[in-house]
C-alpha cells in the first residue's frame, strides 16, 4: 500500500506539472515566450507572460471594482500589480452620466522583446472614451500614446477603437466612428514604434475588410475632388449614384472619404463636422 500510495503522489505531481507549465516557468525564473498580442482577463492572475522587458514570466494580477451605474457616489477602478506591487491604477472618473461596463486590456510583444499594454474601458452603450498604449517603466506602467488624439477635433461620433494586429515595429488598430457625410465606419490606422516613439504611419487608412465592398448610394449631388486640397474638382455625383467608398483621410480639422464611382473614378469628398449624411445608407446611433 505504501508503494502504490506513493506512486499515486508522484503520478499526480507530474500530471499538475504539465498542466500548468506556466506556473513551473515562473517558478524557475525560465524565460517567458510572449505571443506578438493577448488579452487579459480581468479579474485573473497571470504567471507565464514578460510585462516588465527583462524577458523573464511576471506575476502579473488584473483587478477590478466595477461601477453600479444605479448607486450614488460610487466609481470602479482597475488595479493591475506586478510580482506583488501596484504597477497601474485607473480610477474611473471618465465617464459622465454612463458607467463603465467593461475594461479591456491586451498585451502586445513588438519586435518580439518590447511590452505594451493597451487599456481602454468600455461603457454601457459602448463607446469608448479611455484608450492608451503603457510601457513598464520604473516600476509602473506609464502612458506612451492617447489613441483618444488620433483624431482629436474630428468628428466621428462614437469613437471606437481595437487592438487588431502587431507585427515588427507596427501596431494596427481598427477604428470605428460616424462621420459626417458617411455616417458608421470602420478603418485600419496603423503606428509604427521607431526609436522609442510611436507615430502614424499615414493619415490615409484603409477601410476594414467589413466595409470594403458595400455599396452606397448618393442622397444628394456632391463634388469629388482630386485631393483633400478641394482645388480640382475630379466629377460630380448626383442623387442616386452608386459608389465606393475605399480610404478615409485627415488633417487637423476635417476628415475625408476617397469614393469610387462606376466608372473606376476616384477621388476625396470632405465630411462635414455634423450629422449631414451623403448617402441613403448612411447610419447615425447612440
Amino acid at each position: 500500500m505504501r508503494k502504490s500510495g506513493k506512486w499515486l503522489t508522484c503520478l499526480l505531481a507530474a500530471l499538475m506539472i504539465m498542466y500548468v507549465p506556466g506556473e513551473a516557468m515562473a517558478a524557475s525564473g525560465g524565460r517567458a515566450m510572449n505571443p506578438a498580442m493577448v488579452t487579459l482577463q480581468t479579474d485573473r492572475v497571470y504567471d507565464i507572460y514578460d510585462v516588465t522587458g527583462d524577458g523573464k514570466a511576471d506575476e502579473v494580477m488584473v483587478e477590478t471594482a466595477h461601477y453600479d451605474s444605479f448607486g450614488i457616489g460610487r466609481q470602479g477602478y482597475l488595479k493591475i500589480l506586478v510580482n506583488g506591487e501596484n504597477a497601474f491604477t485607473l480610477e474611473d472618473p471618465y465617464y459622465k452620466g454612463d458607467a463603465t461596463w467593461r475594461y479591456d486590456i491586451k498585451l502586445c510583444t513588438m519586435n518580439t522583446q518590447e511590452q505594451f499594454l493597451f487599456v481602454r474601458t468600455c461603457s454601457e452603450t459602448e463607446y469608448y472614451n479611455f484608450c492608451r498604449l503603457y510601457s513598464f517603466q520604473g516600476g509602473r506602467f506609464r502612458p506612451v500614446l492617447d489613441l483618444k488624439n488620433t483624431y482629436k477635433n474630428i468628428f466621428h461620433h462614437r469613437e471606437k477603437m481595437d487592438l487588431v494586429n502587431v507585427e515588427g515595429n507596427r501596431i494596427q488598430f481598427q477604428w470605428y466612428g460616424q462621420l459626417g457625410a458617411a455616417g458608421a465606419l470602420n478603418w485600419i490606422v496603423n503606428y509604427d514604434y521607431i526609436n522609442g516613439k510611436f507615430s502614424r504611419a499615414s493619415r490615409t487608412s484603409p477601410l476594414a475588410e467589413s466595409d470594403k465592398e458595400r455599396s452606397w448610394t448618393a442622397s444628394r449631388n456632391f463634388s469629388v475632388y482630386r485631393t483633400a486640397g478641394l482645388k480640382e474638382k475630379v466629377f460630380q455625383v448626383k442623387e442616386g449614384d452608386s459608389l465606393k467608398i475605399t480610404h478615409v483621410y485627415n488633417n487637423s480639422q476635417y476628415a475625408f472619404i476617397r469614393v469610387v464611382n462606376s466608372d473606376g473614378t476616384a477621388g476625396w469628398v470632405p465630411c462635414p463636422n455634423t450629422h449631414s449624411p451623403y448617402f441613403k445608407e448612411a447610419v447615425y446611433a447612440g
